[in-house]
């Protein structure tokens, strides 16, 4: 049987445009969108389709502010196949010039066909955004002009300063709590929040004050009207702290805001002389100004190692400090030299320069003699930045030190960082020669016990000269596993005076406290074979705690580490085998060896050997038994009898009485 199936064309509308009860500000256009989908079964269809929007204002009487039309196919339109969409783009613009709730209505009519799901509507409103205005005045109520204020939220949203009469305004923002900031430059600052609404406008006003401040600013020159760069200009009123600024590159320098009033006022830049003013007036809400010339400075030099100096190092530096910036180039060992005295032979030198202390650093090439004099000149031959010349020769004397040999321990223990150090050990420091005793004492041959309060732990030192060995001894044993270190002061002395010791540290660790023992040996059968580990269940245990359990290896071997020192069972469980109990005796730092141990099969000849074993005792006892009662009958018999056994006669016989030869013995 074949059914005809009729033609079925179905198209139906959606927008996504407007936001079901979503809200929209006053007087933003908007250019509207929605989607027509055409499903069905007729293949290559068109038609004449068209599309309308209608908003209406839901008022009472409601009231229709758009009403568009538009042609989507025609008969010129290619045709489609379904499923197809057709995305709508409604070219007339809508400005809502009203707040209020509102509807839109999308629906497509076309000739041959109408359905219920062929409109769209959703439902929206339109609100007018909230806005801030308001005006700042003094206390007094004088507009206050050029003050910047600031809208933010989360984040700055808005800046804008009052105009002329004090007024500002922020429109077109969204609901909500914001904070103003209100700050102007010589005034009073002003801060505020606020929450606006919907369709409202909040009035902030606020009130700012001048201040009695001012600003100052000007310029620094040198002598030749180049920018003085880098001076420092300091303001200072009576009873408070300075204020400084730093001039720039062109010699400018500003003070934003400064207490009015009357101030003095320096300016300083190294190798000029200093600028002074005293009683400067700084007018309130002005800009004050002051420009300065500085004046040159005398060109003088401080050397060090000063003149007539007797113990400069023999690896020093020559330091020469001008009052002003040199001409580097100018400084060379023809306008700067150093002599040997005795010889008026020149020492060779290397310069380096400290720019920013004027400062020239001579570091001799070869190392100085001891005890020998010296002379380091400044000839009129060095130059200042500005091509002045140094104002005469200048020279400085001096006397290289005394030689003095540093020295240091010969040996020590414990040795630096050593471990394991015994407790009741003695700590000594060995020195290369003879010291003064009277320098060596508690109180520069100290021990301190790390982490113990800083404080040295109490002992006695005593110095044994024959050998130059210094030997602390502490008052009790050091503690167990603990870190100590040893100081000894420079203020211990060599008898010889050219000798120097500079002191010396170290640090060492004492032996641990050892609480524990070690336990192993082999378990094996009765051909010497192991057992299987998972068969074998070892533990040891203590008459009060946890029992430890030991583990067999392959080989059958054991051994359990780290166990307490005391007396412990042992059992050893094995299937088919009886349990084998001992009691052993753990020894803290030993290890107790059970060397082999042989389980006792159950139902095995050991225990039929023993019972016999035990029989063959019992044999031998009665055996024995035996033997001294015939021993003992044999030794009561007469004589006769015996004298019979021997192959004897008695001797003589007198009436009833028997004598008998005594026998006679080998």
């Amino acid at each position: 049987t074949q059914i005809d199936v009729a033609d079925v064309i179905d198209l139906s509308m959606t927008s996504d445009f407007f936001e079901e009860e979503g809200t929209y500000p006053l007087g933003e256009e908007m250019l509207p969108t929605c989607t027509v989908t055409y499903t069905g079964n007729v293949e290559d269809w068109k038609d004449q389709v068209s599309i309308n929007l209608r908003i209406d204002l839901l008022e009472d009487p409601m009231v229709t502010v758009y009403d568009e039309d538009m042609i989507i196919m025609d008969n010129e339109s290619s045709p489609v196949d379904p499923p197809h969409d057709f995305s709508v783009f409604f070219s007339t613009g809508w400005i809502p010039n009203a707040s209020g709730n509102y509807r839109a209505r999308f629906s497509v009519e076309y000739d041959t066909y109408n359905s219920s799901n062929n409109f769209y509507t959703v439902y929206f409103s339109i609100e007018n955004p909230p806005s801030i205005t308001g005006r700042v005045t003094t206390s007094l109520g004088a507009p206050v002009p050029d003050v910047t204020v600031i809208l933010s939220g989360m984040f700055q949203i808005g800046e804008t300063l009052t105009d002329a009469d004090g007024f500002y305004s922020f429109e077109n923002i969204d609901d909500g709590t914001y904070t103003l900031d209100f700050s102007k430059t010589w005034c009073t600052s002003n801060s505020t929040t606020v929450t606006v609404e919907s369709g409202l406008t909040k009035v902030v006003n606020v009130t700012i004050n001048k201040l009695a401040v001012g600003g100052l600013r000007g310029r620094v020159t040198l002598p030749n009207g180049l920018p003085a760069v880098g001076a420092e200009v300091t303001v200072s009123f009576p009873g408070e702290v300075p204020v400084v600024e730093v001039t720039d590159d062109n010699g400018n320098y500003t003070f934003d805001t400064i207490k009015a009033g009357s101030a003095d006022i320096t300016v300083t830049l190294q190798g000029y002389q200093d600028y002074s003013r005293t009683g400067f007036i700084i007018v309130e809400q002005y800009w004050n100004e002051l420009d300065v010339e500085l004046e040159e400075i005398p060109f003088t030099v401080t050397i060090s190692p000063p003149d007539g100096e007797l113990a400069f190092s023999v690896s020093g530096t020559i330091t020469l400090q001008f009052s002003k910036p040199v001409n580097k180039s100018t400084i060379n060992e023809t306008t700067v030299y150093l002599i040997k005295l005795s010889t008026s032979s020149n020492v060779p030198l290397s310069f380096a320069f400290v720019d920013s202390d004027n400062v020239v650093l001579l570091s001799p090439q070869v190392t100085l003699e001891y005890q020998t004099d010296y002379r380091i000149t400044v000839t009129d031959l060095v130059e200042d930045l500005y091509g002045n010349n140094f104002p005469h020769i200048f020279y400085s004397n001096f006397t290289t030190e005394t030689q003095i040999i540093e020295i240091d321990l010969a040996g020590r223990y414990p040795a630096d960082d050593q471990s394991e150090v015994p407790v009741n050990t003695w700590i000594r420091a060995v020195f290369p020669e003879a010291m003064d005793s009277t320098t060596i004492s508690a109180s520069t041959f100290e021990v301190f016990k790390t982490r113990g309060g800083g404080e040295p732990i109490s002992g006695t030192v005593i110095y044994y000269p024959g050998n130059y060995t210094a030997v602390f001894k502490p008052s009790q044993p050091l503690e167990y596993g603990s870190r100590y270190s040893v100081s000894l002061s420079p203020d211990i002395l060599a008898l010889d005076s050219t000798k120097i010791f500079r002191g010396t540290t170290w640090s060492f660790e004492t032996e641990q406290l050892i609480t524990t023992g070690t336990l192993k040996g082999y378990i094996l059968d009765e051909d010497g074979k192991p057992f299987p580990p998972d068969k074998v269940t070892i533990t040891l245990q203590k008459e009060e705690g946890t029992p430890i359990i030991l583990n067999v290896n392959q080989l059958g071997r054991f051994e359990g580490t780290g166990i307490e020192a005391g007396t412990y069972i042992l059992k050893i469980e094995i299937p088919d085998y009886k349990t084998y109990e001992t009691e052993v005796i753990i020894t803290a730092g030993s290890t107790m060896d059970l060397k082999t141990i042989e389980p006792e099969k159950e139902g095995s000849k050991g225990s039929e050997f023993n019972i016999g074993y035990l029989l063959l005792i019992l044999l031998v006892i009665v055996i024995i038994i035996i033997l001294v009662y015939v021993f003992l009958g044999r030794s009561t018999r007469p004589v006769e009898a015996v004298e019979e056994e021997r192959g004897r006669r008695p001797a003589f016989q007198t009436g009833r009485e028997r004598h008998y030869r005594e026998p006679e013995y080998q």
